[in-house]
Parts: C-alpha cells; structure tokens; sequence
C-alpha cells in the first residue's frame, strides 16, 4: 500500500491511496462494503456541510466588518438601508445553512435509511444554496461601492 498525499486547489489534504500487491483481505463481512462506504460518504458530506457553514460565517463577518469601515457621504455604508438587508438576508441564509449542517451531522451518525439520505441531501442543496447567494451578496455588497 502506498499513500501520496498533496493539497487541492482549495488547500484541502487529499491523497492518492494505491493497494498495489496489498493482500485481498475482506474488511468486515463479506458484502457490507458498500454500507461501510455509504456511511463514511455521509459523515464526509456532513463535515462539508460544518465547514462550509463556518465559511459562510466568515464572509458574512467580513462583509459586516468592511461595510462599518467602509464611508459613502461621510457616513459608514453600513447604515444604507438597502445593505443593511443585504445583510439580513444573507444572516439568514447562514442560519438556515448551519440548521441544515446539524441535522445532516445528526442523520449521518445513524443507520442507513431513506430518512438520512434525504436529510444529507437536503443538507447539501439548502448549504450550496446558501454558498451560492452569500457569496454573491458579499461580492456586490463590497463591488458597488468601491471595493476592488
């Protein structure tokens, strides 16, 4: 067995696992293969879910933070009531995200059922979601007033 690890785009570790010559050893019973590797798929994908979560907390700090530093008319643009809802909004994409990444981290610890994988599932389209529209709100939310 050999293990050649490297970081992806995103500076997250990977590795290339090769089971070259490794003697055909059967891990578990034979046939439950699969439920192992569902399980450990679904533990990953709620991982993803927490991480993308704290991510998404991240921006909306920074984006927050930029918009009390950042002055329009002598003022801090944070007091626009168009961006303070820009941010309202974005709040609550991130709290509906970190709801959905706790219940995908609650299903995952549980036995495989149809109930799992649509909680991980839903997990996963309502955190992209959120991914998707924050990040977008902070670009414009930066973008429109100056910040390059």
């Amino acid at each position: 067995m050999s293990l050649s690890p490297y970081r992806t785009l995103d500076g997250m570790c990977a590795a290339d696992v090769e089971l070259a010559g490794a003697p055909g050893a059967f891990i578990g019973a034979e046939g439950a293969a699969f439920a192992a590797l569902g399980a450990a798929f679904d533990q990953g994908l709620a991982a993803r879910c927490a991480e993308a979560v704290g991510a998404l907390q991240a921006i909306l700090d920074a984006t927050v933070e930029y918009t009390k530093t950042r002055q329009q008319f002598g003022v801090p643009i944070a007091r626009f009531q168009a961006l303070q809802h820009r941010m309202a909004d974005m709040l609550i994409h991130v709290e509906q995200a970190r709801s959905m990444s706790y219940l995908a981290a609650m299903h995952a610890a549980e036995p495989p059922s149809r109930e799992r994988r649509r909680a991980l599932a839903a997990a996963k389209v309502v955190v992209g979601n959120a991914c998707r529209f924050v990040g977008q709100q902070a670009c414009s939310s930066t973008a429109a007033w100056g910040h390059r």
